[in-house]
Parts: structure tokens; sequence; C-alpha cells
């Protein structure tokens, strides 16, 4: 609570914030009774939260607080996160398929193919891997460049990747 409440206290008075809750990367969680303290120690401050834990129950807690917008980050909760009142999603595979995104949040409705696409994207570094995807989907192959620490793929964690977008029969 005293790192987050220093951060609002020294900020921009008008900067507004997204927590984001990214465990398995910044090693630090955000519980969800730590979410409420900041959201009511700084409710005109904190517009959102972004859960990337990838644990429903998580999100759940966080969109039952009823306090702010939750938006996940995993796609495969998104359906029932939305179905359940949150805001949305702030996720990657957004940059791939816009209108399936869309399709989710505005029907609830899980769409399985898309779920097991993102499965076999997070079984790798996720970020390498989605930007794998989207250079060889986009031909653009500078869309693939890592900034250290990360790394790109090696050629075997690329074969089980979905390269190519399946199209309808």
């Amino acid at each position: 609570m005293h790192w987050h409440a220093e951060l609002f206290a020294r900020a921009d008075p008008g900067a507004r914030f997204i927590l984001y809750h990214i465990p398995q990367v910044s090693g630090v969680g955000l519980s969800v009774d730590l979410v409420e303290r900041l959201i009511d120690h700084a409710p005109d401050r904190v517009r959102a939260i972004k859960d990337s834990s990838g644990d429903w129950e998580t999100a759940a807690a966080l969109i039952d607080l009823g306090k702010t917008t939750v938006l996940v980050g995993d796609e495969r909760l998104l359906h029932r996160a939305v179905a359940r009142g949150a805001g949305g999603a702030i996720c990657g595979m957004a940059n791939l398929y816009p209108e399936r995104m869309v399709r989710i949040v505005e029907t609830a409705t899980e769409d399985p193919e898309l779920s097991a696409e993102v499965s076999r994207i997070v079984a790798k570094p996720v970020i390498p891997a989605l930007k794998a995807v989207l250079a060889a989907r986009s031909a653009e192959p500078a869309r693939e460049r890592m900034r250290p620490p990360l790394t790109s793929l090696g050629e075997a964690e690329r074969a089980t990747l979905p390269m190519q977008e399946k199209t309808e029969a």
C-alpha cells in the first residue's frame, strides 16, 4: 500500500492509473484486499485493474468488488469475465483477432479455437511467441525483434505455434 500511495502522491495530480496484476512476471501480486484499499485511498485516480494472473478466482473476486473496471489479460477467461461484469480485456490476441475479441465481449461466449491458440502461445515465453506469430502472419520480420533481456524463440519452440491463420472451409 505504501509504495502505491507514494506513487500517487508524487505523480501529477491529474494522472490516472490502471493497476496491473501480473504476479508471474513481477514476482509480486496485488491481492484483492490491496486493490480495494488502493481504490478506497484514491478513488478518483484508479481507473481500472488489469488482471493478467490467469486465475479465474482472482478475476471474479476483483469483478465482485464492484469498485473499478476490471480488464482481463487472459483471453481464455474473457467470456466468463464479461458475463460477470468485467469491462473487457487488454490482451495480445487482439493484435491478431480484433473482431473475434469484440465478439467475445459482445456475446460473453467462449471462442474455443481462440482459447486453444492462446494455450499454445502461453506455453512458450509469451511475448516472444506472440511477436513470432505476428511477424509470420504480417510478413514483417521486424515485428519479431526483441529488446533485452527478452530473446526470440528458437526454431523448435516456433514449430508448435499457429504461424498461419486457419481459413474457413
